[in-house]
């Protein structure tokens, strides 16, 4: 399912292409870190795949309504996507947060492009924000954060923390960022569908930037991006 996601984000309109969708999976393999970890144990899949498998879920309900390939009209559908983004929302301190941002983001466009602003689209940030402030005040994580104590002065303390944010985003995100803006003029350059391009650039802005809410951690789990 996972997999079947990203496929249909990448190619939402098309004849199903079956190489495309295993391509994918390879390059799963490939570029996650520890991928049996990540993906067969308890722990890591429920936090970080069945997370992720959700917000991606959540998102391409986003990008369907911005290429006018659905309209998701429907109390039913809005109910579906309002309680989907809900438990996307809860999974994450960061990842959670990005998919929030790239929700406002696709708002923010349907205003810049005229479009009419679903319900759902707003029900859904609500519902996620609601979530995600739950996850961030829980107990058992300010409980986890307590373990680190830290009497550097706050400023001082956040502009060491932002420091090894950038420095993680550049040692392990700097060949994503590079291939993503070769393949970006690529496509622009032969007018390969312009909608697409809009909605990749968004969601790809949010992945960078959930790297930045590590800011509010005092260690970075390379497997965390």
């Amino acid at each position: 399912i996972f997999g079947a996601l990203l496929y249909f984000h990448g190619n939402p309109r098309g004849k199903f292409n079956g190489v495309l969708y295993w391509c994918i999976h390879f390059i799963l393999w490939l570029l996650i870190p520890w991928y049996g970890m990540m993906f067969f144990t308890e722990a890591c899949s429920v936090n970080y795949v069945w997370g992720t498998t959700l917000m991606l879920a959540v998102l391409l309900v986003y990008r369907c309504y911005q290429m006018e390939i659905c309209d998701f009209s429907g109390v039913g559908r809005g109910i579906g996507i309002t309680v989907l983004s809900a438990l996307a929302g809860g999974f994450s301190e960061n990842s959670s947060a990005a998919c929030l941002l790239v929700q406002g983001l696709f708002v923010v466009y349907f205003i810049y492009a005229k479009r009419k602003v679903p319900v759902w689209s707003v029900t859904a940030i609500v519902s996620g924000l609601i979530s995600w402030l739950i996850l961030i005040l829980a107990p058992g994580n300010l409980a986890r954060l307590s373990l680190y104590q830290d009497d550097t002065p706050f400023l001082i303390k956040y502009a060491g923390r932002l420091a090894a944010c950038i420095d993680a985003t550049r040692a392990h995100c700097s060949w994503l960022v590079i291939a993503f803006i070769i393949l970006f003029v690529f496509c622009w350059y032969y007018k390969r569908q312009k909608e697409l391009l809009v909605s990749a650039s968004l969601v790809f802005l949010g992945g960078l930037a959930s790297n930045y809410a590590l800011i509010g951690t005092p260690y970075i789990e390379t497997r965390a991006m």
